[in-house]
């Protein structure tokens, strides 16, 4: 992991913990799109390009590509993960992003919004997205990749993000009086 640029308190970590947990239960879809790449865009600028869907021809399953790692990242985050319908998704995406961008591929990313992690049966599809599309890697990132990334953020970017966090000297000198 890397060290985040401004360390933070006790509070400002359990906020942001907070605060992704609560982003990662309420966005769905392109909501869910948008948070992923503003982080992604935050912490590594332009060699993170975002990938927009364009008219018909959509986005060639490519959420997004980090050029210096080789990594293309499609999101998924329906409100309930349903067996059938899930694995149709990660098949049509993975080899849909392979057959348009193959060349460019070293690791597919899978990002969801599944905090308690992933179902066996997605796990072992991203194993078979490998054996067919070796020699690159595919993975997945749920809360806790994207919380390392928020941990890499500036305190600005996260606040940004999440809204400010409340200082330990703000506790400090809380009184009784100040919460009644």
């Amino acid at each position: 992991m890397i060290a985040p640029l401004t360390p933070l308190s006790h509070y400002q970590r359990r906020w942001f913990d907070l605060q992704l947990r609560h982003e990662l239960s309420v966005r769905d879809g392109t909501a869910f799109q948008r948070l992923f790449t503003d982080l992604m865009k935050r912490r590594h600028g332009a060699d993170f390009v975002t990938v927009a869907p364009w008219g018909s021809a959509g986005d060639w399953k490519n959420d997004g590509y980090l050029r210096s790692q080789r990594q293309l990242y499609q999101c998924y985050a329906p409100r309930a993960l349903k067996k059938a319908q899930t694995l149709k998704k990660v098949r049509a995406d993975a080899d849909g992003a392979f057959a348009k961008w193959g060349e460019h591929i070293g690791e597919w990313t899978l990002v969801h919004n599944v905090v308690e992690g992933l179902p066996p049966f997605v796990a072992s599809e991203l194993l078979a997205v490998e054996k067919r599309h070796t020699p690159a890697r595919a993975t997945a990132w749920g809360f806790e990749e994207l919380w390392q990334l928020v941990l890499t953020l500036s305190l600005e970017d996260d606040e940004a993000l999440f809204g400010p966090a409340v200082a330990d000297e703000d506790f400090a000198s809380l009184e009784f009086r100040d919460i009644i």
